[in-house]
């Protein structure tokens, strides 16, 4: 294999088997004008930044609370042997999420994964005694869409030398889905392919995925 990949892969719905971001608003957020901040949202009149702020504000429980939550739920039952795939045929693998690190996290240590074998960008929440203090270490300055600017990671593998292929499933997604050179949808990035006109490989799981790259590459 002459090329180097970097494989980009988003989180909620992607490795996780649900919106593990939407369960968590659902179980322990609490406000008054919450369908009004998602449509203002999904009419971008604000960004998912702006939208986490607004909605933590509304947080009810605590740090132990939410992670026994979110150990509740289940990644993708072939994610872990994706990430082994990876390591043997030298794909440089990160996770791309515009969701947050503790919950990932809990969910990676249900599941026997450290976090130091996977890259991952995401957002960041540290729970204090009375609020939660939001962190967006990867947005982008110049544009208040995403929280996590997914795009900006593309273009620092791009930049870096590798052919970038990605895997997803939401509206965060498709500024890559637009630009990679191999890309992976369903649901509802599989949806926005369809009426764009991006070539895309569907899938169910990352056992699909292992499937088709191995023919596509050549790989083991």
């Amino acid at each position: 294999m002459d090329k180097k990949y970097a494989v980009l892969t988003d989180f909620d719905g992607t490795i996780s088997t649900l919106d593990i971001g939407d369960q968590i608003i659902q179980e322990f957020i609490r406000v008054d004008n919450g369908k009004q901040l998602e449509s203002d949202f999904r009419n971008k009149v604000i960004g998912s930044a702006e939208l986490y702020r607004r909605l933590y504000a509304g947080f009810h429980g605590t740090e132990r609370d939410v992670v026994e939550f979110v150990k509740g739920f289940y990644l993708d039952p072939y994610f872990k042997q994706f990430i082994g795939f990876c390591q043997q045929n030298n794909l440089e693998l990160a996770v791309l999420s515009d969701g947050f690190q503790y919950y990932i996290k809990a969910l990676f240590e249900k599941y026997g994964i450290n976090m130091s074998d996977v890259t991952v960008y995401c957002n960041r929440a540290h729970f204090d005694a009375d609020r939660v203090v939001l962190e967006f270490p990867y947005q982008n300055p110049y544009c208040s869409i995403c929280a996590n600017c997914k795009a900006g990671a593309y273009i620092k593998y791009k930049d870096i030398g590798y052919d970038v292929i990605f895997i997803g499933d939401g509206f965060s997604d498709r500024y890559v889905a637009e630009k990679a050179d191999i890309v992976f949808a369903k649901s509802h990035l599989a949806q926005y392919c369809e009426n764009n006109s991006i070539a895309y490989i569907p899938f169910e799981d990352f056992n699909d995925v292992i499937n088709s790259l191995s023919m596509m590459l050549s790989l083991s």
